[in-house]
Formats: structure tokens, sequence, C-alpha cells
């Protein structure tokens, strides 16, 4: 199998590259090591919410994202992108209007407090997974396969080859390495739309990255693979009924931040013809607080406690939710590695020294959002996977 541009990562600066290429009637195929497409973008409907299929998802239902929610004025390529798409209808924005709460470490509330919301930034009806599932609208069925691993990268002969393995067929074979599930690829150029870390520790370079590259591009931390999101999903807003904004801080945890997560058709408490369609859309959420090695194993403990902390802060009413979900990406083998287990990862803090491999003749290009410039402010942010993409673009253009 030959393509002109191989693209590895299905998430959305992956697809925005593809999205691109198609445009441009540039030969491409895009590999996703998931059986979904979005990576760390993940919305799901209400009444799917504790289900295992990623793929049950409808935009015109109350959606809840579990990965990225928001995005922010002046964040000029997403705006571009959301107009592009035909998505502007679906933007609203971030409810905080209201009281706040502190909880501090001896589990003393108050309340009054202002400045901790996310008010004015942007979110999207049904969630940021309908810009990943239009612009897969866009591009070939056929130029996509998920369910495909790279484990192994050659430059040969002024090539790129690429070995691939099929986790579909693999996970129907007794033998892990059963040869049967590996293929390759053949390319005259190569993305990475993915983590760096997740690239060091899975994939096989030939010839090797130095040893001071592969230091550099593990230093580069992932967005959101240290964190945890909980969802508690209610018949009713009742925070905003006692004047709180639904945003909290919490030093006693498990939750150390807290936010109003209804969807846009529940987000006002004065919207009657909404209520009446509610099914449902209303929510909290909070990122727990509690480093992933901590977390593992302890899915329930920690649901119950996050519903006991909604309860001290909101009132009676937090303790009985209709459904809850909580997404803990430092246990997704294709979002985290061992270095992620630590909450203390943020943002990177560097660019990087060069977006392409020489000895790779300049053919491997990486992208996606840690490798956005981080002077602009935006690695790690969708703002930040949209940048590396364009980015990406010219460098297969020149």
């Amino acid at each position: 199998m030959h393509t002109e541009i191989l693209i590895v990562g299905g998430g959305i600066s992956g697809l925005h590259s593809a999205y691109q290429l198609q445009k441009e009637g540039i030969a491409f195929r895009l590999i996703e090591a998931r059986e979904r497409l979005g990576g760390r973008i993940l919305s799901k409907n209400y009444a799917v919410l504790d289900s295992e299929s990623s793929n049950q998802y409808a935009a015109d239902k109350p959606a809840y994202d579990l990965g990225p929610s928001w995005f922010w004025p002046g964040q000029t390529q997403m705006e571009k992108l959301i107009n592009e798409l035909g998505l502007n209808d679906s933007v609203f924005l971030q409810q905080g209007s209201g009281q706040a709460v502190y909880e501090d470490q001896q589990g003393t509330i108050q309340k009054g407090f202002y400045g901790i919301s996310m008010e004015g930034a942007y979110r999207l009806k049904g969630g940021i997974r309908q810009i990943i599932s239009t612009l897969k609208d866009h591009i070939d069925d056929e130029n996509i396969s998920l369910n495909s691993q790279v484990t192994h990268v050659e430059y040969l002969d002024n090539q790129i080859v690429t070995t691939v393995v099929d986790n579909a067929n693999r996970k129907l074979s007794s033998e892990e390495n059963n040869e049967e599930s590996s293929y390759q690829i053949t390319s005259n150029k190569i993305v990475f739309a993915l983590p760096t870390r997740i690239a060091m520790s899975a994939i096989e370079f030939t010839p090797p990255l130095s040893e001071s590259r592969v230091t550099e591009l593990n230093s580069y931390s992932t967005w959101m693979a240290g964190h945890a999101k909980f969802i508690a999903v209610y018949d009713s807003a009742f925070w905003l009924e006692q004047g709180l904004s639904g945003d909290a801080v919490s030093q006693l945890g498990p939750l150390r931040e807290i936010h109003d997560a209804s969807t846009d058709a529940n987000s006002s408490k004065d919207n009657k013809e909404c209520d009446k369609k509610s099914k449902t859309g209303y929510a909290l959420f909070g990122f727990v607080g509690v480093p992933g090695s901590y977390r593992k194993g302890k899915h329930e403990e920690i649901c119950q406690a996050a519903i006991d902390q909604l309860t001290r802060l909101f009132g009676d009413k937090a303790a009985s939710p209709v459904d809850v979900v909580l997404q803990d990406w430092a246990q997704e083998a294709f979002t985290a590695t061992d270095i992620d287990q630590s909450m203390s990862a943020g943002h990177a803090t560097s660019s990087m020294s060069d977006y392409a491999e020489s000895n790779f003749g300049r053919r491997l290009i990486w992208s996606g959002t840690e490798s956005a410039n981080h002077r602009l402010g935006h690695n790690g942010l969708l703002e930040g996977a949209l940048e590396a993409s364009n980015r990406t673009l010219e460098l297969l253009l020149k």
C-alpha cells in the first residue's frame, strides 16, 4: 500500500490535516489506533454515558464533553474552522452567572466567590465532537483506517516505510504478535499528529532518533493525559435556583475544580420551553485532583466521593444524579504513558527545536497540539491543534 502522505493520529489536528490535503487534491491516508476518531475529544450523549461504546453519538441530543470543552474569543483558527464547517449556530457561552463556592482543606465551605468561572468561554451544542464528525463528513471514507496502530517507522530509499498493526484483528487472535495482523504502508512523507510521548513509548524508529531528541520529545507533556473528568447529570439545574453558578474550587476534593456542564438547551433556568425538551441536559463536572497512579482501580470509590462532595457544595439534590461518568485519561493507552501518571504536568513551556526529522530526510513531520508554538499560548488546546495542522500543511507543500 502506498500513499503520498501518511497521517498518524485521528484527533482534531490529524483530521484537520486530512481535510486540508483533500481540498488540495493531495493523496493521503489517515490511520488511527483507536476504534474511533477524535483522540482526546470525546463527547457522549446522555443515556449512553456509561456505555463502553464510543460510537453512539447524536449531535442533536444533550451531549457531554469528556475531553476538552472550551475555546475562547480571539482564537482565530477555531473561529475560522467553526465558520467553515457551518457550526456557528452550535456555539454558545459557558454558564457562569451566579456565586461560586470555595471549600478549604478542613471542609469549610464559603459562598460568594467570583472570578473562578469559565464564563466567556465558548462551547458547542452536541459537544466538541461535532467538529470531529463534521470534519469526517468532508473526508472520503476510504482514506481513513481505524484500529490501526503504528509500531515501526523506517526511512528507506527516500521513502517512509510504516509498519501498522490491525488492532481489530489482533484482538481476535490468541497470539498478540500474529503476523496476519500487521501490514506496511509506504509514503513520501509521514505526519505524526499524536502526543510525542506516545510516539516515543510505542514506536520504533529506523534510523533511531538521537538520545537528546528522544529526551526533548518526551519533555512535551500531553495535555489531559494525567487528568480525569467526572460528570454528574441531573433532572434540574438546582444550583442556579440557589443563585450559584455551578463553579467551585476545593482543597479537599476529590474534585479540585468544578463547573456547570449543562447543554445549551438547558443552560438557563428561565428557559421553560427548553426544559420540556430535556432528556436530560443539566450537569456539573469536575476535574479529579489526585494522580492517575492513585486513581487506578478506584472508579466506584472516586465516583461516590465526588457525589458526596457535590452534595456538600450544592445541597441535597446533588446526591441523586440520574447518571454519572468518570473518564480517566491516565488509563487510556493511546493518551497516557507512565510519565503522565503524575498531576504535575501542564502545558509545554518550550517549543520544538525542529518540526521535521533530518535523519528521515525531513519527511517525518511532528504535528498535534503538543507541538504548537508555546509562545502563542495555545499548545495543549484545540487552537494549538489547528495551529500545528496549518504549520504542517506549509511544510508538506514545500
